[in-house]
């Protein structure tokens, strides 16, 4: 790791060093003296390097000038000249993440890498985007938005209008702007950072010029930096890069110093509605929101951070659990924001009833008042640390790399001018928390203080409405027409000119431009796939030693017993519910605080295992997943144990709870993840596996929990009898077979405890998993919703893993998402985003659109590309920028206490490290042949045989649907989500 500077490095000067033993870091904060840009750098022997550049952007209205800034600036710059480096980074690149983010008041440009010079590549051409951008005019129309004449009617075009078109479908995204617009109503919070669709046509080219000038210059800039590479070699290229010849400033830009948000005399109440396909009464959401203290006070953030998990985090908590008894709403959870200037608590209720929603007030204001009224249990609290300090020791990269989410802690703090250490600390802050819990009042007074006794409380309601998709499709037609009415012929010519300009521009062959980026040649590529040992210390066990932060993660897994259809779609409600249930000893909410308490979480689940070397063979398996702290392994052994031996399905109740918050669940996920429901029904139609996932993960599968649920009081006793009888045959015991990862002494401790007697269960009876008879056909569907875009979804019958033709399709793909689909689908058409993918285990080849605009073209579009691609329309540099794709894919980083896990599911599934090794060689000899010859033989010779499937706006698919029939002869079916 990189030594400690001392106070100056050049001309930049040391703020701030110091080391944070929590995430084993050394923190350096530095500035650069002329133009008062800051450095933070977490110096670590982590070889997955990250650096983030970080503008404070608070947006002042709802033209998202931020978000279509943030997506401009990647779309050419002084150095690289491109149309589009950032995506030509991704194929040119071993990246482990490239992304910009737009929040609320801030824009972050973020990269990681595993190698060093692709590192410095990216930062390169971060740092020449971010301060040199070119801006243009026609980037701006393809990027934000634009006039298009379509059939001789007007329309709106461009990548974040069609974006945010989707985001605003989105209830939970509809629901979180109205919110922050009432709550926040002073603080530039209140506006809509990504953009409303209503007012982006009214942005203009030169006001986010402007913007870009003001905002995205040294003195408003932070450098984030992670990793083991030198601290002297980052700062030696950011200074040459954008500081030498940045204008002198002696003070930092104050964008996001705020006044204080003027505070509601009382409480306020919001309704309004949001589009549905079908009304039903019980799906409103019902919010409570307060605005509580600012950032600066570290100290009650913390506090409020606890009450969180204690009030709130799942339904044992004390307000939850009574908002769940109280029967007017499903499902419960809390959101802490503390990434503002003053601080939000919004409390979201799902499932509920309009006419309810002064009950549910009632419910929930009277247990918050009756939690500040007396001592919270020390159980509760010492629970709630727990869960705390679990979450910031352990090293994840789920969602970012553990570097880029070290960082974002650090972020939202450094915008606000707060001490960024806090937002690493663990121990100093929890010691001083603990001292003003001696106090046994101090938690309920905080609760009373900033929810009971708070008048700035919004309470927000948002209704179903079965009209309003409709009502503003209207609007926004009307709006169109309007505005053509009031078009010159010169008006016209002019939009036809600017979008053939744009459309020459998109097919302007730019091969010298983008080779002037930086890449890594296929030669630097390592040759050899990168494996974790796993350990054998006895017949049932598999181990890997690594560094986890005292974290121990234990599988103990079993295969899956043969269970019937219908007893298979219980078993999913089962392993939904299995970690929310309580023991024969233990009622489920105190089984909830004890898991809450002794483990970092528990849950169950099935893995089919599909075998890479022949299509529809399965191992299928049962695995039950814990995670704990060292000092709690015992304890949470001892949860594991009485959990699989003594599970509890006597209380109906309880089940009818977690039913109805399945329900709502998966409803919700319609709305928001719309496009797995769709690519589960298209893809079905080729394989048992790809059915399966149709059957208990799609549309039949949400179809039977509405059932089950509109049958719950009726059937309860048949529903009851049926999840108890698929738990005696899920747990069976028989076969253990225990993974375990982390810290070689955790491991040692739970080797001496006999492994905590989870491979001692007595075996129960086991009949032996054979597959079902799912039936399947080739299907075209259309699938709508309410929503104002589509998802789009072609499928093509494959090959598996063995076949030959595997490995160019596996390439063949990567070329096809990284120019064909991304130029047709994106650039010229406004979808948000395409994809192109070669799945071996269902023997499906998959193109894929997303927050799309239409649905006919994109089918016409991605037929093309695959005749473009059959006719060998692709070069050398594109087959090398898939190559680099894929292995960066396989090579990406997996976080240590994982790593048992996933050598083991690659063992499971004969991914060995000498089939990945083959496959990897494969890739990397790669001929340009093979490539053409699989696409010939596959796709365009199979594409009559392929599937498509359009989900989303009702509008497109009526308009689209009598051309698409003309497009196939199969029957073109309407397939209600509901």
């Amino acid at each position: 790791m990189a030594g400690i500077l001392s106070d100056k490095f050049k001309d930049f000067k040391v703020l701030k060093s110091e080391w944070i033993d929590e995430v084993k870091c050394q923190l350096t904060h530095l500035r650069h003296e002329p133009t008062c840009c800051e450095v933070i750098h977490l110096g670590c022997d982590d070889p997955e390097n990250v650096f983030g550049i970080l503008f404070g952007t608070p947006a002042d209205d709802e033209t998202g000038k931020t978000h279509i800034l943030e997506h401009l600036a990647l779309t050419g710059s002084k150095r690289f000249k491109s149309r589009d480096p950032f995506f030509s980074m991704i194929k040119r690149s071993l990246n482990t993440f490239m992304n910009a983010f737009t929040g609320m008041d801030w824009t972050c440009y973020p990269a990681a890498s595993m190698n060093k010079k692709d590192y410095f590549n990216l930062l390169e051409v971060y740092i020449d985007s971010c301060f040199y951008p070119t801006l243009t005019p026609l980037n701006f129309a393809q990027e934000g938005h634009r006039f298009c004449m379509k059939d001789d009617k007007l329309s709106y075009g461009g990548v974040v209008y069609n974006e945010m078109l989707g985001v605003m479908g989105n209830p939970t995204s509809r629901l979180h702007y109205e919110i922050c617009k009432e709550l926040l109503f002073s603080l530039p919070y209140r506006h809509n950072s990504g953009g409303d669709p209503k007012y982006i046509p009214t942005l203009t080219h030169q006001e986010l010029v402007n913007y870009h000038r003001k905002h995205y210059t040294p003195r408003n800039a932070t450098f984030f930096l992670y990793g083991d590479i030198p601290l002297e070699d980052n700062l030696t290229l950011i200074r040459k890069q954008c500081l030498e010849d940045a204008p002198k400033a002696s003070v930092r830009c104050s964008h996001n110093v705020y006044p204080k948000q003027e505070r509601f005399e009382a409480p306020k109440i919001h309704h309004f509605t949001y589009p549905v396909s079908v009304e039903k009464e019980d799906e409103t959401y019902f919010t409570l929101s307060w605005l509580q203290c600012g950032i600066e006070d570290q100290e009650t953030v913390l506090a409020l951070t606890l009450l969180d998990s204690i009030l709130f985090e799942n339904d044992s908590s004390l307000v939850t659990e009574r908002i769940l008894e109280s029967g007017l709403c499903k499902q419960a959870s809390g959101y802490l924001d503390s990434e503002l200037s003053e601080v939000p608590y919004i409390l979201f209720c799902i499932g509920t009833k309009k006419a309810d929603s002064e009950k549910l007030e009632k419910v929930i204001l009277d247990a918050l008042r009756e939690v500040s009224e007396s001592p919270i249990d020390q159980e509760r609290i010492d629970a709630a640390l727990h869960s705390l300090m679990f979450e910031r020791f352990e090293i994840t990269n789920s969602s970012y790399p553990y570097g880029l989410s070290n960082a974002l802690r650090m972020a939202f703090l450094h915008l606000q001018n707060q001490p960024i250490e806090n937002g690493l600390r663990v121990h100093s802050l929890i010691e001083s928390l603990r001292e003003m819990l001696k106090d046994p009042m101090y938690l309920s007074k905080v609760v009373k203080e900033q929810f009971v006794d708070n008048p700035h409380r919004l309470t927000a309601v948002m209704s179903p409405s079965s009209t309003m998709g409709a009502k503003e499709e209207d609007e926004r037609a009307k709006k169109l027409q309007s505005i053509q009415e009031t078009l010159s012929k010169e008006d016209i010519a002019s939009i036809n000119k600017l979008n053939d300009e744009l459309k020459k521009l998109q097919e302007e062959d730019q091969t010298e431009l983008i080779n002037q980026l930086p890449t890594i040649r296929i030669d630097e590529i390592t040759p050899t796939v990168t494996t974790y040992p796993l350990d054998n210390p006895r017949e049932e066990v598999f181990t890997n030693h690594s560094f986890t932060n005292n974290i121990i993660y234990c599988d103990l897994i079993y295969p899956l017993p043969y269970l019937t259809i219908e007893e298979s779609l219980y078993a999913k409600i089962f392993f939904a519910l299995f970690a929310e249930l309580g023991t024969s000893e233990y009622p489920w909410h105190e089984n909830l605080q004890r898991i809450q308490r002794h483990t970092g979480g528990v849950s169950l689940s099935l893995g089919l295992n599909p075998q890479s070397s022949k299509k529809d063979q399965f191992k299928p398996t049962i695995s039950f997943s814990f995670k704990a702290l060292e000092e709690n392994v015992p304890d949470a052994c001892k949860i594991v144990r009485e959990m699989l031996t003594q599970i509890d399905l006597s209380d109906q109740q309880r089940i009818k709870d977690l039913i109805k918050q399945l329900v709502a669940a998966h409803v919700m996920s319609l709305s928001q993840n719309p496009r797995k429901f769709g690519n589960a029904e298209a893809a079905s139609s080729y394989s048992l596996l790809s059915a399966y996932n149709k059957q208990f993960s799609g549309l039949p599968y949400l179809a039977f929990l509405l059932d089950v649920e509109k049958k719950l009081d009726e059937n309860m006793d048949q529903v009851q009898s049926a999840l108890v009888d698929v738990s005696h045959k899920i747990l069976h015991f028989n076969d253990p077979k225990l993974v375990v990862g982390g810290d070689e002494n955790c491991q040692k401790k739970l080797e001496q405890s006999g492994f905590g007697g989870l491979l001692d269960l007595k075996p129960r009876d086991f009949v032996q998993w054979s597959p079902l008879e799912i039936k399947w056909e080739r299907q075209w569907s259309l699938i709508p919703l309410a929503m104002p875009v589509v998802y789009c979804a072609l499928v093509i019958p494959s090959v598996g893993r063995e076949d030959p033709h595997h490995v160019p399709l596996m390439v063949a793909a990567k070329i096809l998402n990284n120019t064909q689909l991304h130029s047709r689908l994106r650039e010229k058409h406004g979808s948000y985003g395409s994809g192109a993918g070669q799945h071996p285990e269902s023997a499906t080849f998959m193109l894929t659109s997303y927050r799309d605009p239409q649905a006919l073209l994109t089918y016409q579009e991605m037929k093309k590309s695959i005749e473009e691609m059959a006719a060998g329309k692709f070069t050398r540099e594109n087959i090398e920028e898939a190559i680099r794709n894929i292995i960066k894919g396989t090579d990406n980083p997996c976080a240590p206490g994982h790593r048992a896990g996933v050598r083991y599911a690659q063992e499971m599934v004969g991914l060995t490290p000498e089939v990945r090794q083959k496959l990897r060689e494969g890739y990397l000899k790669i001929d340009r042949e093979a490539i053409i010859d699989a696409t010939k033989e596959v796709l365009l010779n199979r594409l009559p045989d392929a599937s498509f499937m359009v989900i989303g706006n009702e509008a497109i698919i009526s308009r689209d649907q009598e051309a698409l029939e003309k497009e196939t002869t199969l029957e073109v079916k309407i397939v209600r989500a509901r």
